[in-house]
């Protein structure tokens, strides 16, 4: 067999070994963060507007792998369980929506917004937990009710919230982190009825 001969074969096996990769490497999985359903009973009426600042996120979070920690506080990722959008993005849409079955008459609004239509409460929201941890997922945050002025209509708050997870696998910790959210979500609507601008 010559030089060329050579070189042909072993890429021809080069090529065939890759091929082969790649139709038994692990598929990919995506996931979005769930919402209430549309049987939610609504918690009341409220009138106006509410605007949700930018959300802070802590940078190990930001990143497109759905997150574990262990109990020694490493963290453990995995490239094929991914978030199907950014987590940011994620954790608005999910409350946007959430607001919207529990407040229908309020109207949420992304920043940002123009002066001229400024919300009339704006939420300043700080995540500080997003994981599982062993057979829990949590959720923790800071946040803040303002006026469209930056006067404070609710003094600072911190939530913490922890689902049991129903199962060992990556669906069950995206779950359980979206009842988590929901129950923010059901306490600031409380918090909202509550908070007159």
């Amino acid at each position: 067999m010559n030089r060329r001969e050579f070189l042909q074969r072993s890429l021809l096996l080069a090529a065939g070994s890759a091929l082969g990769a790649c139709a038994s490497s692990q598929p990919t999985h995506f996931y979005l963060l769930p919402t209430l359903g549309e049987d939610t009973a609504a918690l009341g009426a409220l009138d106006g507007t509410l605007g949700l600042a930018p959300l802070q996120l802590p940078d190990y979070l930001n990143r497109p792998q759905i997150l574990e920690r262990s109990a020694d506080g490493a963290l453990r990722l995995d490239d094929f369980e991914l978030w199907g959008e950014p987590l940011k993005a994620g954790i608005a849409r999910a409350l946007r929506e959430n607001l919207a079955r529990l407040l229908p008459q309020l109207q949420v609004v992304m920043a940002p917004w123009r002066r001229a239509a400024a919300p009339s409460r704006v939420l300043w929201l700080q995540v500080l937990r997003c994981e599982s941890e062993g057979t829990t997922a949590l959720f923790a945050l800071r946040w803040q009710l303002q006026d469209a002025d930056g006067h404070e209509l609710l003094a600072p708050r911190h939530g913490e919230y922890r689902e049991t997870l129903e199962a060992a696998d990556t669906a069950a910790v995206v779950g359980a982190l979206g009842r988590a959210l929901a129950r923010f979500s059901r306490d600031l609507a409380t918090q909202l009825t509550r908070s007159t601008p």
